[in-house]
């Protein structure tokens, strides 16, 4: 060998060198694991997400656009399995259960949406007749038509509060049990209200009911008349409300929900909420929204599921499965060991 060179064979001999074979070591693909969990809560929405695209695909016949409908199934299944993988690898506690309650009130509002185009995927008719029979046969008159007494712009306006900011304390009363609570109070209360409001939507299409506003327009006497809540109401009722949504009401089913979260976290708290909780119950009747029939059914549904969940809960166990996804592995010079080889002593 020539002097003053030095041989690459002799590794251990100079530094420099051991740098300079780390410095040029080549990409090379190689595969990365990473582990995706699935809660009740998320196995409960990809199940219901499962049974209605199955639903679709059965009674295409019936179901205008079920192709783009199970897509958007799809869509949401994969989000969801996505954003969960990402939002639970945060380290942040805060972060991590802001991005969960982000994304499931956001996967339950795509979802109602979607029960507008499914309603009559089973039944193609209208149960009002069946409920308007009970209730005339309960109570000798129907309640709401009977509620038509009593209705005054500033009584109708403080009903119209309680329904419209009830959209407002889903999140708000999260939020209370985010800051203030427990995480497992905030994923307790998550559960309850993702299960219950799935099991209003399956009733939607097995039970549909169009409601008082439209079942019972040819005995409505009075005109509803308020001012700002009452014509967000309104806005509500021509927009967002299904024609065939009304049993249970979803309204009273999600604020019993919200109910038991506050006198689970703080009785003190679950009391102060009441007021509020019969304001949005009477309201539903009060504003032609549902039925009596619907608010206790609703009250009933809500009750079941959270009876159910934590014993579902110690059935479901949370699965996780390792997926090897094959990549790249960085170009970055690997770190020289002890021994004076690259990515060895690793």
């Amino acid at each position: 060998m020539e002097q003053g060179r030095l041989d690459p064979a002799d590794r251990s001999s100079n530094i420099f060198l051991k740098e300079e074979y780390s410095m040029k070591k080549p990409a090379v693909w190689g595969s990365k694991k990473f582990e995706l969990e699935f809660r009740m809560i998320d196995i409960s929405i990809l199940s219901f997400l499962l049974g209605i695209s199955l639903l679709e695909i059965i009674f295409r016949d019936r179901t205008p656009g079920w192709d783009s409908l199970v897509l958007e199934n799809v869509i949401i299944g994969i989000g969801l399995i996505s954003l969960t993988t990402i939002i639970r690898r945060v380290h942040s506690t805060r972060v991590r259960s802001t991005g969960e309650m982000i994304l499931f009130l956001s996967v339950l509002s795509a979802v109602y949406s979607e029960m507008g185009r499914i309603i009559h995927i089973v039944f193609p008719f209208f149960y009002d007749s069946v409920i308007n029979r009970i209730e005339s046969a309960l109570f000798g008159i129907y309640p709401t038509v009977w509620m038509e007494g009593s209705m005054h712009p500033w009584l109708t306006e403080l009903m119209m509060f309680a329904y419209v900011v009830y959209t407002l304390l889903l999140p708000l009363v999260a939020v209370v049990l985010l800051t203030r609570g427990k995480r497992s109070d905030l994923e307790r209360y998550l559960t309850d209200l993702v299960l219950t409001n799935l099991a209003c939507y399956l009733f939607y299409f097995l039970v549909p009911v169009a409601g008082p506003s439209r079942a019972l327009v040819s005995v409505r006497t009075v005109p509803v008349q308020g001012y700002f809540f009452t014509a967000i109401s309104e806005y509500m009722i021509r927009t967002v409300h299904l024609n065939g949504g009304a049993f249970p009401s979803a309204h009273c089913a999600a604020t019993t929900v919200m109910l038991a979260a506050l006198y689970r976290f703080k009785r003190g708290w679950g009391f102060a909420f009441l007021p509020m909780a019969a304001l949005i119950f009477v309201s539903t009747v009060y504003g032609w929204f549902h039925y009596v029939t619907d608010v206790v059914a609703g009250i009933g549904l809500a009750a079941t599921m959270m009876w159910v969940t934590p014993r579902l809960g110690s059935l479901v166990a949370p699965l996780y499965f390792n997926i090897e996804i094959l990549g790249r592995k960085s170009c970055e010079p690997s770190p020289v060991s002890e021994h004076g080889i690259a990515g060895e002593g690793l």
